[in-house]
């Protein structure tokens, strides 16, 4: 939904503005993901999902197509339940 709706979006929008290497639409797509992430974590959990976010922006960009994003976000997510979330239960 942020990347293949939201990101690309912006990116007709903002007419492919950069910070190189980051385009405008991913780090305002980024800023909207991490602000979500609010609701349902704790303030730094939440703030640090920013940077992976723009990471999986950056390879959306530069793919124009969403599964190596993908594939990074499930990546990140197995690594974070496997380091954090094992303990829980």
């Amino acid at each position: 939904m942020f990347r293949g709706l939201l990101q690309e979006q912006l990116q007709r929008a903002l007419r492919g503005g950069t910070v190189v290497p980051l385009s405008g639409a991913n780090i305002v797509t980024s800023a909207v993901f991490t602000a979500l992430h609010f609701l349902y974590h704790a303030p730094a959990w939440a703030a640090a999902v920013f940077v992976p976010s723009l990471i999986f922006g950056y390879f959306k960009d530069k793919t124009g197509r969403l599964g190596i994003p993908v594939a990074l976000h499930v990546f990140y997510n197995s690594g974070y339940y496997w380091l954090f979330g094992a303990g829980t239960t």
